[in-house]
């Protein structure tokens, strides 16, 4: 039985007739007023699509940035604003309905998963936790963003006159039968093995039996074996595993920890042999992406997001950092081409640890940043002749980059040895706390600085320059160059948008002298020191 559709437009040609209205070659701003209004009765009438709802919020910003006599002229402002917060819906809109796992998943995976340019979710970010953008990016961006509507909503439901789709998600998986086979079936045979040898033989119709039902699962749940559904499935396979009960055990004495950090051999030999199996499947799509790429990819998203100061089990995160070392202890250095690994964990391809290092520096978690030094350590004990160069020139390159991801994540959590939210009373507390963010600042400048700063001569004494002066103006010697009035010290110019200094929280002193440092950085920031 076919169940009905309910959609706030009545025909199908209604819903053409306010395409054509806004989208068509003979498109008029009189003609998208009309559209605009048949939308707003849609939407008084519920259920209708988000894509819809943001086409119309956007088209209404873009007809009255053009200066259009039907609406009163705004200031810059109010536009930038109104800008920001539709960017802001459409990105939300369309990744809500994708999180669907146990875990929150990055916005980025969820924005590359509908072929959502990543700039939209930067842009998304900036908008929210930063100063606005400016009104000619916010601009561009929300005909960007109406572009991509007419091409992934509005056109491929006229095609496929499925009209009540906002955009081409995926059906949830039913991971429940998966949790049955994982964590109860495949776990108890495995273990019963694993406790007597002589028993493999006995289960090995079972074991073979438990990983055909996971096959199955897999193929089923692929959506005809595209490359988007197969990666969707294997998602779900390491959404049951990454769970308690599964790679990380239940019982927390079986866990790693700060005195025994690597994994034991009994849950290598539970959970190795599976792995490889799923490894072995045929690939569905002309990518190399295996099971293990996408557990990867899983377990890194679960330790880039969580943030220093949330509660979080030390323990499972122990457990999940010490298996993702485990899994990209095999992978090469680096890609080929390099182009491949701009996204961070290996985009299409393969997994590789310069992605997995460069994602974990950008997360700046102390998690992220954990795995890093642990990955570090496990390589450079037996690297491969091969890869040695490689290997030296990625942690010479990425050294003083964890040093500074470090800073800043400090920066960001009031870490920097007082309390965060005490406040600053005197300007002489406020100098001296600058003056240590500044010099901190400099120790990191020095492992960027090619030539390092010669220290000057010391200036003539007084009595060489004369014995009527006693008092000499007081210089830094050690260090000294020139520099540009209003520079610092470590490079850069403070920023002079911000309030005046006066009597202010701890966390704007933070913020002063952090955009100070790294004004002169943005080379970092653009990711050039890769």
């Amino acid at each position: 039985m076919v169940h009905p559709r309910r959609t706030p437009w009545s025909t199908l040609s209604e819903f053409t007739h306010v395409h054509d209205l806004v989208f068509a070659h003979s498109a008029t701003p009189t003609s998208q007023l009309d559209a605009l209004e048949t939308i707003n009765v849609w939407l008084a009438r519920g259920n209708c699509p988000h894509a819809v709802e943001s086409t119309a919020a956007l088209l209404t910003l873009v007809l009255r940035d053009s200066n259009s006599p039907h609406h009163a002229p705004h200031s810059t402002h109010d536009l930038r604003l109104a800008y920001a917060m539709a960017i802001v819906r459409f990105v939300n809109s369309l990744v809500d309905p994708l999180q669907t796992t146990y875990f929150a998943r990055s916005i980025a995976s969820l924005a590359q998963q509908i072929q959502l340019p990543l700039w939209f979710v930067e842009l998304r970010h900036q908008a929210t936790h930063e100063n606005l953008p400016s009104l000619g990016v916010l601009r561009d961006a929300a005909r960007q963003a109406l572009d991509w509507l007419y091409t992934h909503y509005w056109s491929a439901a006229l095609s496929s006159s499925s009209t009540t789709s906002t955009t081409p998600v995926l059906p949830p998986l039913d991971l429940s039968p998966l949790r049955t086979l994982l964590l109860t079936t495949y776990k108890s045979l495995s273990k019963s093995t694993l406790r007597d040898a002589s028993l493999v033989g006995r289960t090995r119709g079972e074991m073979r039996a438990c990983l055909g039902e996971v096959e199955r699962w897999v193929g089923e749940n692929s959506l005809g074996g595209v490359g988007a559904g197969r990666e969707r499935a294997w998602e779900g396979v390491a959404e049951v595993l990454w769970s308690e009960g599964g790679l990380v055990p239940l019982a927390k004495k079986k866990r790693p920890t700060p005195r025994s950090p690597s994994l034991s051999p009994d849950l290598l030999a539970l959970w190795t042999p599976l792995i490889t199996h799923l490894d072995s499947l045929p690939s569905a799509s002309s990518s190399s992406t295996t099971f293990s790429d996408v557990l990867i990819k899983r377990g890194l998203d679960i330790l880039c997001t969580l943030e220093g100061g949330e509660t979080a089990d030390k323990s499972y995160v122990a457990c999940v950092s010490a298996w993702a070392g485990e899994l990209v202890k095999d992978a090469p250095v680096s890609l080929e081409p390099e182009g491949e690994e701009e996204e961070g964990e290996g985009g299409e391809g393969g997994v590789s640890l310069k992605g997995v290092i460069k994602s974990c520096l950008l997360a700046r978690t102390p998690a992220a940043l954990g795995l890093i030094d642990s990955l570090f350590a496990s390589r450079s004990q037996s690297p491969s002749a091969a890869e040695d160069a490689a290997l030296k020139d990625l942690i010479d390159r990425t050294t003083p980059l964890l040093a500074l991801a470090r800073q800043v994540s400090q920066s960001a959590s009031g870490s920097f040895g007082f309390v965060q939210g005490s406040r600053v009373e005197t300007a002489e507390e406020a100098t001296r706390l600058i003056d240590s963010l500044v010099s901190r600042s400099a120790d990191l400048a020095s492992h960027f600085s090619p030539n390092p700063p010669v220290p000057a001569p010391a200036p003539p004494s007084s009595a060489a320059q004369g014995e009527g002066r006693t008092e000499e103006w007081p210089r830094r010697v050690q260090g000294w160059r020139k520099k540009p009035i209003g520079a610092l010290p470590a490079g850069g110019f403070a920023g002079l948008d911000l309030a005046p200094l006066r009597c202010c929280s701890l966390s704007n002193v933070v913020q002063l002298a952090t955009r100070a440092a790294w004004t002169g950085r943005e080379g970092w920031e653009k990711g050039d020191g890769w």
